[in-house]
């Protein structure tokens, strides 16, 4: 069960994951020192806006006008913008790379399609090409690096110096941006960043873009070069970088191969080294991390080649906020080796923090939307031949971490996978939806509140036994805190696996245990193949328990080899949670009026659910506050339409008609009387009336149990005089 395996050795990796690049630019970056005076113009001045048009312009002296305009952006940025800032307005059109006369080419030995070097400039696309309007939706304006170019680059050279590069890009796509580790790289570090955008210690403002079909790919060698951020890189951010309504899809981090140790992939949409990022509306499709082969062992110094989040890395120094996000389809694909085959974290995201160098992580997601994202652990070259070959891990369906502080906020995680890779031993597979881990250091703590992690999965590969397990989650000496979310319907797809929802261990952690607390949580119809509980804690592990619900569970908490486990009396445990409509297609997992989850978070302080409605009185176990019973009631002629829809969890209905004072009396039942109607029925009808006064209707849901759910009452006014939108009140 000890999935660590020594396969994350944080310390070792660190430094080979970007540092050095970063010192080996910042030491052929001096010579731009000199480009901000030579390059200001005189001509420019600060705020001017400049226009280019692929169609209609010339990249000669004096562009740059509505009139005139330039041709290319890059004629635009070297001849006429100044280095503090201007404005460049493109109208729609393809842009391609023009030639070496820029910067990045002369300086960087880096060909990119627009490249800023110790200049800041804003870049607005999508203009027509009147200028008259501003959509690009309608006047797309394309970056396109033909699979050849990087699309952009922005660059100042010295982090020790004021940054003098930054960029405001809005209405633009990056399209077809590729970058690859020259031949001669040795590969021991990550030497491919940022196929679509690559930024180096700058100011980043993006707006309303979109990034597809951009890599960047890591060499062959000795050891395989690493890649890292297929759409976009951003590495020493300047203040805080803003990413606004942007769309990543089928961007790729593909690392090298290795005769020894194939090469790390990292994002293949989205990565960020030592940097400041807040990100809203955001969405990644079909982005993929892929690590490389191996055709020797496939370790040097504790090392393997792994595959880290498709959608978007995080790497240490870093402070990454994501709200409103959608990642759907993205997959993380461990490489190949003779021994040990390359591991897959974070199907979607990956989150990693190096606390002792000084460079922590704190990752957020709030209001995601993670679905169908997969890591799969690479399978070995020599299943038969080599007696020691272990599969891939597989670590995290949708979101890992490492030495960081990760919070997942009012978010959904729903059908994700884990699947590590085969071997003569297996891969091991944990954390289907979420794995949250610390190995070296214990200052990394995850907390996930009102979210629904739901429909996950997670596969061991085949070969001998090493195991798995968490389902849902995955918790690993790691302080972590579940709270006011659902955990249904997650499952372990091979034996031996622990923890169908939540499995809270320690094996193989440098630091010791750490306490997981789980309150006011739904955690239902979790399961899977042989002996498996809904909650495992290991021995010298702590699982603390507060006001959940358990329900339909193949087990509910281990009871072999259990650590401390504290607060199962302030649980229910039952069999049926209520859901709405769980599982395909709808999975909605909202609970009915009717279930036990309701009122059962006694204690809560968490103020509003998932949905951001409130928590009123005694709230409700899960992520989702159960919504009201409620009637509605349509006016007819002499008649009234009453309904109350399809309610799971209730055995029946009582209905009582109040009768105004000579009026006739529904022919389905008398004035003051109740009639019962099946818990399948959805409403009912009420005929003979009379027009023009008012009756009052009073249902009554009954529950199995026989609790009376208090009444609601609904009253209309029969007429002939026939309107579209019912005449009806609640009293």
């Amino acid at each position: 069960m000890d999935m660590y395996n020594s396969r994350e050795p944080t310390f070792k990796r660190w430094p080979r994951l970007g540092r050095r690049a970063l010192i080996l630019l910042a030491a052929s970056l001096l010579a731009l020192a000199v480009l901000a005076a030579d390059r200001s113009g005189a001509e420019s001045s600060a705020d001017a806006i400049y226009y280019v048009s692929v169609a209609n312009g010339v990249d000669q002296a004096g562009c740059g006008t509505q009139s005139r305009p330039c041709k290319s952006i890059q004629y635009a940025i070297n001849n006429r913008i100044s280095a503090s800032g201007d404005v460049i307005q493109v109208a729609a059109g393809t842009y391609t790379y023009q030639g070496d006369n820029n910067p990045c080419t002369q300086y960087l030995a880096a060909r990119a399609v627009v490249c800023l070097a110790n200049k800041k400039a804003t870049i607005r696309g999508g203009y027509s090409l009147d200028w008259n309007t501003q959509n690009s939706a309608q006047f797309p304006t394309v970056i396109d690096g033909q699979n050849q170019y990087r699309g952009v680059y922005v660059q100042s050279p010295d982090k020790n110096h004021p940054s003098t590069a930054g960029i405001v890009m809005e209405g633009v796509t990056i399209r077809n941006g590729y970058t690859r580790c020259a031949d001669n790289v040795p590969g021991t570090g990550t030497c491919a960043f940022g196929g679509g955008m690559l930024t180096d210690y700058a100011s980043v403002n993006l707006k309303n873009m979109r990034f597809e079909t951009n890599r960047v790919l890591g060499n062959n060698s000795r050891i395989g070069g690493s890649a890292s951020g297929g759409g976009l890189a951003i590495r020493v951010t300047v203040g805080t970088a803003t990413l606004e309504d942007i769309i990543f899809v089928g961007n790729s981090a593909t690392a090298g191969n290795g005769s020894t140790r194939a090469g790390y992939s990292l994002g293949g949409g989205l990565y960020v080294l030592l940097g400041t990022v807040n990100g809203n509306n955001l969405q990644f499709y079909e982005n993929r991390s892929t690590s490389g082969d191996s055709s020797g062992n496939g370790m040097l110094d504790g090392e393997i080649g792994d595959a880290f989040g498709a959608a978007a890395t995080v790497m240490g120094g870093s402070t990454v906020t994501l709200e409103n996000v959608i990642a759907h389809n993205n997959v993380t694909q461990g490489g190949r080796g003779n021994q040990f085959s390359g591991g897959a974290f974070g199907g979607a995201f990956k989150a990693e923090g190096a606390p002792a160098l000084g460079e922590p992580v704190t990752f957020t997601l709030i209001n995601a939307d993670i679905r169908n994202n997969i890591a799969r652990g690479g399978n070995s070259l020599s299943q038969s031949a080599v007696a020691e070959s272990i599969g891939g891990l597989a670590a995290g369906g949708a979101v890992e971490s490492i030495h960081a502080n990760v919070n997942i906020f009012n978010s959904v995680i729903i059908g994700n996978s884990s699947l590590a890779g085969d071997g003569r031993t297996q891969g091991a597979a944990g954390g289907g939806g979420l794995y949250f881990q610390n190995i070296f250091e214990g200052s990394g703590v995850a907390v996930v509140r009102n979210s629904i992690v739901a429909d996950n999965r997670a596969r061991s590969g085949q070969g001998g036994v090493q195991g798995g397990g968490g389902g849902g989650i995955w918790l690993q000496g790691i302080s972590a805190t579940i709270s006011q979310s659902t955990i249904v319907g997650n499952q372990l797809e091979t034996v031996p696996m622990q923890g169908a929802g939540i499995l809270v261990m320690s094996d193989g952690v440098q630091t010791g245990p750490k306490p997981a607390t789980i309150e006011y949580n739904i955690i239902a119809n979790n399961g899977g193949e042989g002996e498996v509980y809904a909650v495992h804690t290991k021995l010298q592990n702590t699982a603390n328990l507060n006001h959940n619900l358990f329900a339909g569970n193949e087990g509910t908490i281990n009871t072999w080899e259990v650590g401390t486990v504290n607060g199962m009396d302030t649980s229910l445990v039952v069999d049926d949670a209520i859901f709405i409509s769980p599982g395909a297609p709808d999975y909605n997992y909202n609970i009915s009026f009717a279930s036990p989850a309701v009122n059962l978070a006694d204690g809560s302080a968490v103020a509003t659910d998932i949905d951001g409605d409130p928590r009123l009185g005694v709230p409700d176990a899960g992520a989702q506050e159960a919504a009201p019973f409620r009637v509605l009631i349509a006016p007819m002629d002499q008649s009234l339409r009453v309904q109350w829809g399809n309610n799971p969890g209730v055995l029946s209905y009582d209905m009582t008609v109040t009768c105004p004072s000579g009026a006739d009396a529904p022919n389905e039942v008398g004035c003051g009387s109740t009639r019962n109607y099946g818990g399948q029925s959805t409403g009912a009808m009420l005929t003979g009336l009379t027009n023009y006064v008012r009756y009052s209707v009073a249902v009554t849901p009954i529950l199995p149990n026989g609790e009376r759910i208090s009444p609601t009452v609904v009253a209309a006014v029969p007429t002939d005089h026939l309107v579209y939108v019912p005449m009806a009140t609640r009293e």
